[in-house]
């Protein structure tokens, strides 16, 4: 494991909770719910209701009534529902939605709202649900039939140890993860009552067979996830650890476990916690890329 101590609590590489993506309730069983919390991922609160109010700010077109699916998604593992982060406008969350072909299945995003001339200031999830599974038809744009990127649930490394307490809270696309704009990916968000801590669990499909560089100095301690090569990110904040995050590739998938806490509280999971986390994340042959 490569050891990289970083001292801006701010950097951008930060662990994925600690980037601002919110849980959202549980949905039937691992499923989560994605309700008001999901809502939570809009950011700026109050220019979100001067969006819903009079909202007429001035050099800001009115927004589109149909936007394209623009990042990738998420296809749930019996391949009927499926969940994307669209742009909140108009202080009204998006509407994702989809219509079904025999040989392909088409996305677009709807607006409710666009009575108002402001920037879009946030994100917001939302589903829909095929009367059919997906199966081997296309995903593409409604508008143009470009194929849209998606990340099957069906290959979901198993989570098979998480700290006591800890209890899964979201399950999103991994919209925020570092240099996954393009990369299908899944976040999975943990969280304990009474604690600021959040533990996430990323898994992002990749061509890469390694690590690239990663920034800052590095310490000459190595270890290994399932025998590959991983990178330990710590961030801290006025002499606080506020976030680690270890990240690893492993056919064909690049994980990362953060711990991350909102406020300038301290982590409550150690290194050595973080990396028993991580080795319990286990694929099985079959999901093998």
């Amino acid at each position: 494991m490569t050891i990289v101590d970083r001292r801006d609590a701010n950097d951008a590489r930060r662990p994925a909770m600690a980037r601002g993506m919110r849980p959202a309730r549980r949905r039937r069983g691992k499923r989560a719910a994605r309700g008001g919390a999901e809502l939570a991922v809009a950011v700026a609160v109050s220019l979100a209701a001067a969006a819903a109010g009079c909202g007429r700010l001035t050099g800001f077109p009115n927004p589109a009534k149909y936007a394209p699916v623009s990042s990738t998604v998420l296809v749930s593992a019996d391949s009927r529902t499926i969940t994307g982060l669209g742009q909140w406008v108009c202080g009204r969350r998006p509407v994702l939605l989809a219509r079904s072909f025999p040989r392909k299945v088409t996305l677009t995003w709807f607006n409710p709202d666009t009575n108002c001339n402001a920037e879009p200031i946030g994100v917001a999830a939302a589903h829909a649900v095929l009367p059919a599974p997906l199966g081997g038809r296309a995903l593409v744009q409604a508008a143009t039939g470009t194929a849209i990127p998606y990340f099957s649930e069906r290959d979901l490394a198993h989570v098979t140890f998480v700290p006591a307490g800890f209890r899964l809270a979201g399950d999103l696309p991994a919209a925020d993860f570092p240099g996954a704009s393009l990369e299908p990916g899944d976040l999975r968000t943990y969280t304990a009552p009474g604690s600021a801590a959040r533990l996430s669990v990323t898994q992002v499909m990749t061509t890469r067979h390694a690590l690239a560089p990663g920034p800052g100095p590095r310490h000459g301690h190595r270890l290994r996830i399932h025998g590959r090569p991983a990178e330990l990110l710590i961030d801290r904040s006025g002499g606080v650890v506020v976030g680690r995050a270890i990240t690893w590739i492993a056919h064909g998938y690049r994980f990362e476990v953060a711990i991350a806490a909102i406020g300038q509280h301290p982590v409550s999971l150690s290194t050595a916690q973080l990396t028993t986390v991580a080795r319990g994340i286990v694929l099985n042959p079959s999901q093998y890329r």
